[in-house]
């Protein structure tokens, strides 16, 4: 614990870079991103781009794509903010909103293969998709239990042609595929093996 170089204060985010194998954190409360090299040594912190004026506020999830561009999720400012290897500033994908195409409850985020970008958005219980350059796609999803509806989703991973969703209020995890047709469920309610509480 503290906030030094290698420390941290609530980190929430964890990726590593399929580039170089570097690890990347976001350390929350310390409001920065540090990174480690695949030892674990410490490498650098990141808490603002000053080209940009771009800084961290509570980062909560970080990915890193198949390039080397680092996504991280901004829960104070309800944001997507996206750099390059470098950490140099190059977009922000979406807005807070609850109309089609924004998000309320910003959560994890991660790219397919051509570079398209899945956010699971927790508070409007669904899945939203962006392309490469943060244009809207679609989203699927509701507030639901039945397959393909979600409560509060908070986490999204993808696998080859797959979406791995982490379906935190109906205690499962769905499998999708990349336009949100349903494939499969893991896990129900319960504490034995194979169940999830949460």
């Amino acid at each position: 614990e503290g906030d030094g170089n290698g420390e941290f204060r609530h980190p929430l985010g964890v990726a590593v870079s399929p580039k170089d194998g570097h690890i990347y954190v976001a350390d929350s409360w310390n409001n920065r991103i540090q990174v480690f090299d695949e030892s674990g040594l410490f490498v650098r912190s990141v808490h603002k781009i000053v080209e940009s004026n771009i800084s961290f506020h509570y980062p909560y999830s970080i990915h890193v794509d198949r390039v080397g561009k680092i996504y991280v999720t901004d829960q104070s400012e309800e944001r997507i903010k996206v750099f390059d290897a470098q950490f140099n500033f190059v977009r922000v994908i979406g807005s807070y909103g609850r109309e089609i195409g924004k998000y309320s409850g910003l959560c994890d985020v991660s790219t397919d293969a051509e570079n398209n970008v899945y956010v699971c958005d927790s508070g409007n219980h669904k899945i939203m998709k962006f392309n490469e350059r943060g244009d809207f796609v679609m989203q699927f999803g509701s507030n639901g239990s039945t397959e393909g509806l979600f409560k509060s989703p908070s986490c999204v991973c993808v696998h080859k042609d797959r979406l791995f969703v982490s379906d935190w209020g109906n205690h499962r995890v769905q499998i999708l595929t990349l336009d949100g047709k349903f494939v499969a469920q893991i896990g129900k309610q319960g504490s034995r093996a194979g169940e999830f509480k949460r």
